[in-house]
């Protein structure tokens, strides 16, 4: 009878291994599935711009000055000699081709990053943050102007 029960164990212990390995596999294919619409490919580009006012990236306040804006996939990475940001973007296309630019929204006099064009017709939308909404919200009798500085 301890004959008998030592292989009931190893093979309930092998099936326990074949059911973790199972398990991880289902979870790796499942991140595959679910990170396929964000591999959407936009031009990863580098590019410099010399911002004249202070701006907001996703309720992060940067002052005036150079910056270097990296697009890569799905996002945008901002570094200038004080600040920087990281968000999380939208890829977005132009039916024409635009030149490298950076589009700020204007309400009053506050200016917020609202798209990245790094050329051609591939460029990266940024979400909008809950301050903007209520901003844009509060200022109805102010109209949005759109700002755009070209890259250097």
């Amino acid at each position: 009878m301890h004959y008998e029960w030592a292989p009931r164990m190893k093979d309930a212990a092998e099936e326990g291994i074949m059911t973790k390995k199972l398990g991880i596999t289902l979870a790796l294919a499942t991140l595959v599935a679910l990170s396929a619409p964000l591999s959407v490919v936009t031009h990863a580009a580098e590019l410099r711009f010399r911002i004249p006012f202070t701006f907001t990236v996703n309720g992060t306040s940067l002052p005036p000055g150079d910056y270097t804006m990296n697009t890569d996939r799905a996002g945008l990475v901002i570094r200038g000699l004080v600040r920087g940001a990281v968000i999380l973007a939208n890829p977005t296309q132009s039916n024409t081709p635009t030149d490298a630019k950076a589009v700020f929204d204007k309400i009053g006099d506050q200016y917020t990053l609202r798209e990245v064009w790094v050329g051609g017709s591939h460029g990266v939308e940024l979400p909008r943050s809950k301050a903007d909404r209520d901003r844009a919200r509060t200022a109805n009798a102010a109209p949005v102007e759109v700002v755009m500085i070209a890259a250097k």
